[in-house]
């Protein structure tokens, strides 16, 4: 969820109706959040680890913007993704998800464009998915299931990242 701007962005959204919420494990941007939507009518912000996420408030999509590369492991996305089925009424994205495909591309790509890369993120893990990840839950949960390229115009990490959709 971070600061809010994808929740002040739907929120702002004549096209858009009902409630919109998150989490994040950031106690200062879910304040952030909320002094930025307080005049919205949100369900919950919360400050929470993702696999603590309040599944009793529903919605009708949930998605995740980001977070998923920083995941301790495909354990811990697992049981986020299952959270987030049980909190979806039709529909999860996932956005930013860091390709294991290109994981090799993406770390050498880092390495020429940042300086000390590998000192610099040596605490800073990042987790790459098999899109078979993805497809197994989509069969294990009986749900449809959508792969897309980031399409962000002059974004670096397009080429090493891609966004799944599921749907019930």
């Amino acid at each position: 969820m971070g600061g809010g701007p994808n929740l002040l962005w739907l929120a702002k959204n004549k096209n858009l109706e009902g409630h919109f919420g998150g989490c994040d494990y950031s106690d200062g941007l879910i304040k952030s959040a909320k002094s930025v939507l307080e005049t919205y009518d949100f369900k919950e912000l919360e400050c929470c680890e993702a696999n603590k996420m309040n599944t009793q408030v529903k919605y009708d999509s949930v998605f995740s913007m980001g977070v998923f590369p920083y995941f301790i492991n495909l354990d811990y996305a697992y049981e986020v993704l299952k959270l987030m089925m049980d909190k979806a009424k039709y529909s999860i994205g996932i956005l930013s998800i860091h390709d294991l495909d290109k994981e090799e591309d993406y770390v050498n790509y880092r390495k020429q464009t940042i300086e000390n890369y590998e000192e610099r993120y040596k605490d800073l893990p990042k987790l790459f998915y098999s899109r078979n990840f993805f497809l197994d839950f989509a069969v294990e949960n009986e749900l449809n299931i959508k792969f897309a390229q980031t399409p962000i115009p002059g974004y670096w990490n397009n080429e090493f990242v891609y966004n799944v959709y599921f749907w019930k």
